[in-house]
């Protein structure tokens, strides 16, 4: 990895030009610095994925033929001919939300405690009514936010505005969030690495609009993954002090491609029986030995409602599903059963 002269002394910082192999400030860089702060970590991922995207371009001139060209048609017998295959592609790219919603009329004031480095609060808004998108939390300020929010001062916590929707991560909306790191996990200690919440899996929506929204519903305060939650807080606890619901609504786009009942209907079933009687952690009864009551017991991923929403998801799916999987070979959700640890 050493460098070529016409490469050298390109460094904003002038000690890292004297290493003879950028390897060495790297390995300091990483030992010293980990983890990055959200702004430096961002910025290597983007450019990881502009580099991924390149050596995909440049494999596909490499690896393709010109074809050979088609022998010239007659004017008289071109006819249009209607394209056959898969029109979904077209269909989220021809989609135009504008149609449907309305912007937000005013960004939201910032609230809560105030970060003594910056002298700013922490919670803060972009024009979409989303918190700041290369902002992530502590379990402490997510607490803050869930317990403190503005909008429970009007009919308490568990009627309140900022509802928490119990949702499934939708296929090929992209385009739908107001940014690129939108729909990341917002806990600061999210098991994934880059806080990627994937498509099937199951998420709490931070929502603090009205029943009556008029805008894209793509545009929330952020997201979290329901086994975070899970994770990190009393969530049964939770279910019972604040207004948490399964996703069921209808858009006036037509289909909610994020509703838990977008692939069985029985979802929402689910959720609602763990919202009503699943016991918070300090009345948990024990049912194996070593298991201990009032106290969240150290396997307790079987008691959670990402556990119950991942069982009745492979209970309900098409059997030739699972064949496809065990001919993969490949840790599929059949084997992590949505347990990112």
């Amino acid at each position: 990895l050493g460098l070529d002269p016409a490469q050298e002394r390109q460094y904003l910082n002038a000690i890292l030009n004297h290493f003879s192999s950028p390897v060495t400030p790297l390995r300091v860089i990483d030992r010293v610095n980990f983890p990055f702060e959200q702004q430096l970590q961002s910025a290597l991922e983007e450019e990881l994925q502009r580099e991924k995207q390149q050596e995909f371009v440049a494999a596909l001139q490499n690896n393709m033929a010109s074809p050979a060209p088609a022998p010239p048609l007659s004017p008289r017998r071109i006819a249009r001919v209607k394209k056959a295959g898969n029109k979904r592609p077209d269909n989220i790219r021809n989609f135009n939300p504008a149609e449907f919603y309305e912007p937000l009329q005013c960004r939201p004031a910032s609230w809560g405690s105030i970060n003594p480095d910056t002298g700013d609060q922490l919670f803060q808004y972009t024009e979409h009514g989303e918190l700041n998108p290369l902002h992530s939390f502590t379990v402490g300020q997510i607490v803050e936010y869930i317990g403190k929010h503005p909008l429970h001062n009007h009919r308490g916590p568990k009627n309140s505005g900022l509802k928490l929707w119990v949702q499934t991560v939708p296929a090929d909306s992209g385009r739908r969030y107001p940014d690129k790191f939108s729909d990341k996990c917002r806990f600061t200690d999210c098991p994934d690495h880059f806080r990627t919440i994937r498509k099937g899996e199951f998420r709490i929506c931070f929502e603090e609009h009205s029943t009556k929204r008029k805008t894209d519903p793509f545009h929330n305060a952020g997201y979290v993954h329901l086994y975070c939650i899970e994770k990190f807080l009393d969530f049964p606890q939770l279910c019972k002090e604040f207004n948490v619901l399964p996703d069921t609504r209808v858009f006036r786009e037509g289909k909610n491609r994020m509703a838990i009942t977008r692939d069985h209907e029985s979802m929402a079933g689910i959720v609602r029986d763990f919202i009503g009687y699943s016991k918070p952690w300090q009345q948990f009864t024990p049912t194996r030995p070593e298991e201990v009551y009032g106290q969240r017991p150290a396997e307790y991923y079987q008691y959670t409602l990402s556990s119950a929403l991942t069982h009745e998801h492979l209970e309900k799916q098409p059997k030739h599903l699972q064949k496809i999987r065990e001919m993969r070979e490949g840790n599929s959700i059949d084997i992590h059963k949505n347990n990112l640890d």
